[in-house]
């Protein structure tokens, strides 16, 4: 399977294929191929939501409005390699920044 590194400053990762992102951020995707030198074909059908633009297995992006997103990535025989799901939204709540616990005594049951 090809490996997908995205690249991004404000965002939530869910995995590599599946983020939220803030609207005006910018963002990266690079693909590493199965096979060295395969070509890929990547599809963003008339997106208003991201502005891509690919050059080679590099695509650099920018979130422009809230929405969602999909960009599929296929390779020189027409199969689908990969489909990255993005969500474009206006913030991200802040993740926690402490978390605490406090352990008691057990009590059987």
């Amino acid at each position: 399977m090809a490996s997908l590194i995205v690249s991004f400053n404000n965002a939530r990762a869910y995995n590599t294929v599946k983020f939220d992102i803030i609207v005006g951020e910018p963002f990266a995707l690079d693909l590493t191929p199965d096979t060295e030198g395969e070509a890929t074909r990547w599809f963003v059908e008339n997106d208003p939501v991201l502005d891509v633009k690919v050059t080679g297995l590099h695509a650099d992006c920018q979130a422009l409005e809230e929405g969602q997103s999909e960009i599929r990535i296929f390779g020189a025989n027409g199969n689908l390699i990969m489909t990255i799901n993005i969500e474009v939204v206006a913030s991200i709540a802040p993740m926690a920044a402490k978390l605490e616990a406090k352990v008691g005594t057990a009590v059987p049951k």
